[in-house]
């Protein structure tokens, strides 16, 4: 028997599974979120190249693979269609970049609705915050 007995409550039973829709709509931003980005890097670079804009020619083109590539037959093969797309390397940057907005857009929107409808910041066993404000340390 210990000095001093505390009586525990049972704490609350919390669902640990995520709700079904939520793996649905995480599944739909793998894939949507690519391929959107894709889509507004080649438009944005087809517009940037129509209009002038100062893109870097190393980006530019047809890539440029290894010669080792070229002398395996196998891997010439897997290769040959990537090596006639024209601008990939620009169009791959973008899309980067544009998954990384993208990206972060969709978190700023979830942290939004997330605290609007997600569950309270104190839970029943927290202790109620402060409410005084402490003196500023002086010397």
């Amino acid at each position: 028997m210990a000095r001093y007995e505390t009586i525990r409550r049972p704490s609350p039973k919390r669902q640990k599974e995520l709700h079904p829709v939520w793996r649905g709509i995480g599944c739909l931003t793998i894939l949507i979120v690519p391929i959107l980005s894709y889509a507004s890097a080649y438009v944005t670079l087809e517009e940037g190249l129509r209009r002038g804009w100062p893109i870097p020619p190393a980006l530019l083109g047809a890539p440029r693979l290894p010669d080792l590539i070229w002398k395996i037959p196998v891997l010439a093969q897997l290769f040959a269609p990537i090596y006639g797309w024209n601008n990939l390397y620009a169009h791959l940057a973008l899309t980067i970049v544009y998954i990384v907005v993208f990206a972060g857009l969709l978190s700023l929107g979830y942290a939004i609705l997330y605290r609007f409808v997600g569950p309270p910041r104190y839970g029943p066993q927290d202790e109620p915050p402060l409410k005084h404000k402490p003196k500023p340390y002086k010397r």
